[in-house]
């Protein structure tokens, strides 16, 4: 193994080889069902990818130590597409979406003026 590879910590190379395709696949089945609905957007989208890859992120570890090689994907999948669900919940019911895009509309306004 090269020397540079060697240098990435086992956490981050588990999660790369384990966990981070299972989550994607996941996702892009999640997305899919959205632009069929037609309820996908580009932000809806990419809020689903960072939800889904965290989420993935914080249980995968503990996911792949204690089920087998052949649950742990399946497992991974599906508490990527609940994690996304959830956190879903969270920014529709505390209104984040509002708090951002205003955020946004004041940046891009700061950024016209000048």
């Amino acid at each position: 193994m090269p020397e540079r590879l060697k240098q990435i910590p086992d956490e981050i190379w588990n999660f790369i080889i384990k966990t981070l395709p299972f989550s994607l696949a996941a996702l892009a089945i999640s997305i899919s069902v959205q632009i069929k609905n037609k309820t996908a957007s580009l932000v809806n989208s990419v809020l689903s990818i960072v939800i889904g890859v965290s989420c993935a992120y914080l249980t995968g570890s503990f996911i792949n130590a204690h089920f087998g090689s052949s649950t742990a994907p399946i497992i991974i999948g599906v508490v990527t597409i609940a994690g996304e669900k959830v956190g879903y919940w969270f920014v529709y019911k505390f209104q984040f979406d509002l708090i951002g895009q205003a955020a946004i509309e004041s940046i891009v306004k700061f950024f016209k003026k000048k």
